[in-house]
């Protein structure tokens, strides 16, 4: 708040002090602090303090006054603070005048409006398990036990922080200030969650921790960012995998999954019509045995990539030509065949590696190669009898 005369005032203070003056300045900005004033000082950075070593102190606290607290209030406490000793200080005084026992977790959540983390860790499973129903549930559990949707759309986010965090470093005990058990139950979720499902969630609730701060709609607008979550077919932000395992969990859990895989494959290829039965059947031609390469490459890539292994079992080997690889689809499965065409050059990737030669892979349709020979021999026809009629004159032409 200094003008630039008091900075000038200040700056000829500290170049001839008094001696027996020392002079401490304290600043949450000290890049506007000048050059010449910050050569003239010892800079000493502060830090947030970590959530083990504010709960050492609370407990100093406590047994100076005679109190007691559990471990887990505590820990909810200092958490809350976010690295400040002050804060938490403030934090427990409030638990304490609202009981004269020991001060337990339930009752540090009530007061500081939070949710326990075992309700944190079930309401994220049911997110990245695109189970709507149970989120709505939840949210209702947590409104109608008093819980600030603001303060539980924080408490969201920081989790889901958390989970991103196991997933791209593993162990989060000192990154996330959370206990050992905890870190392990972090590890364990972020196993279970795909990774741009979980980024997307994570923004959308980051966003809404923004947008409350405007809205008097706060439980609206938290239903609807997990809403969205739960929906990745609606987003255009999901990824194509993602859409793929809200596809998964839905047949899974026996719910018709149309409108999802609609949205899933609308960039997928069109199948081609299916071909009429002829007037008299073609004898069944013998299929191909895939080679043993083709098996392991299919088993490989189904443990790698869990997304597509229900569409895989659509596939069927049709045979292999020098380096091409001819797989086909029934008509009835175009959904399959369009999925496994996005994943073409995954797929041919695990191929070449398992038959240690570059492999192309060639995605048909059951029953097509016979409809194209069919199509060009009636072109042939037709243009041998228009050739005919008009070298020898309609007439003249007996077609049997």
């Amino acid at each position: 708040m200094l003008s630039k005369g008091a900075f000038n005032a200040l700056l000829k203070t500290l170049e001839e002090p008094p001696s027996h003056a020392v002079f401490i300045l304290a600043t949450t900005e000290p890049d506007k602090l000048l050059a010449t004033i910050l050569s003239r000082c010892q800079r000493f950075d502060f830090h947030r303090i970590a959530t083990e070593t504010i709960v050492a102190r609370l407990k100093v606290v406590l047994q100076g006054i005679g109190r007691e607290a559990e471990d887990e209030a505590l820990m909810e406490i200092a958490r809350a603070a976010e690295g400040g000793l002050r804060d938490a200080l403030s934090l427990l005084d409030n638990c304490l005048a609202h009981t004269t026992e020991v001060v337990t977790d339930a009752l540090a959540r009530d007061v500081l409006g939070t949710t326990g983390r075992a309700f944190l860790f079930d309401f994220v499973d049911a997110l990245i398990g695109y189970d709507a129903a149970k989120v709505m549930n939840l949210i209702a559990e947590t409104v109608s036990r008093g819980s600030d949707p603001a303060v539980f759309a924080h408490d969201v986010t920081a989790h889901l922080r958390a989970v991103m965090l196991a997933a791209a470093c593993g162990d989060i005990t000192e990154l996330a200030d959370v206990t050992p058990e905890d870190a392990k139950r972090y590890s364990e979720q972020a196993a279970k969650t795909d990774f741009n499902a979980g980024m997307r969630m994570l923004e959308l609730f980051l966003a809404l921790s923004r947008d409350m701060k405007n809205s008097n709609r706060a439980r609206t607008m938290l239903e609807l960012a997990a809403m969205r979550a739960c929906h990745p077919e609606k987003e255009s932000a999901a990824t194509a995998d993602e859409r793929l395992l809200r596809i998964e969990k839905l047949l899974e859990k026996g719910v018709p999954a149309a409108s999802a895989v609609r949205s899933a494959v609308k960039s997928t290829p069109a199948a081609a019509p299916e071909v009429k039965a002829p007037a008299v059947p073609a004898a069944p031609v013998p299929r191909e045995t895939p080679p043993e390469a083709f098996t392991e490459a299919v088993r490989i890539f189904s443990e790698s990539t869990p997304s597509v292994r229900r569409f895989l079992q659509d596939m069927q080997f049709g045979g292999m030509k020098e380096n091409v690889v001819t797989v086909e689809f029934d008509p009835k499965s175009a959904i399959s065949l369009g999925i496994v065409k996005q994943k073409q050059r995954d797929l041919e990737q695990v191929l070449s590696d398992t038959f240690g030669t570059p492999i192309a892979l060639n995605v048909t349709v059951m029953g097509q190669a016979a409809k194209k020979t069919d199509a060009a021999r009636d072109k042939a026809v037709k243009d041998a009898i228009t050739n005919s009629y008009s070298i020898f004159g309609r007439e003249n032409v007996i077609v049997e």
